[in-house]
């Protein structure tokens, strides 16, 4: 066969087949994807049910008593703004300084 005929048929066969490759490649691809999905689904669920949603049910009974524990009411919250300043010497941190206003 000359070096030709073998381009030719090469060319040939990827014509023919590299799309039918190309589709059982992707459906493989797909079927991996899924796969994975279900996996991780899984996993997802075991958490939810065996541990996040009863630790979240005993919380939300007891409710009252966490409420009742918590010091810091809503109106507490009032973020107060300060400005801090950093003593350097020689790049190490010396000292950390409120500013009073």
């Amino acid at each position: 066969m000359s070096e030709k005929e073998k381009t030719v048929l090469k060319k040939d066969f990827r014509t023919l087949y590299g799309k039918q490759y190309k589709e059982e490649e992707k459906s493989e691809k797909i079927a991996v994807q899924e796969e994975v999905r279900i996996k991780k689904k899984a996993v997802r669920d075991d958490f939810l049910n065996n541990f996040y949603l009863p630790l979240r049910r005993k919380y939300e009974a007891d409710m009252e008593k966490y409420i009742k524990l918590w010091p810091i009411k809503d109106s507490d919250m009032t973020e107060k703004e300060e400005t801090v300043i950093h003593v350097y010497n020689y790049c190490d941190l010396v000292a950390t300084k409120p500013i009073d206003r």
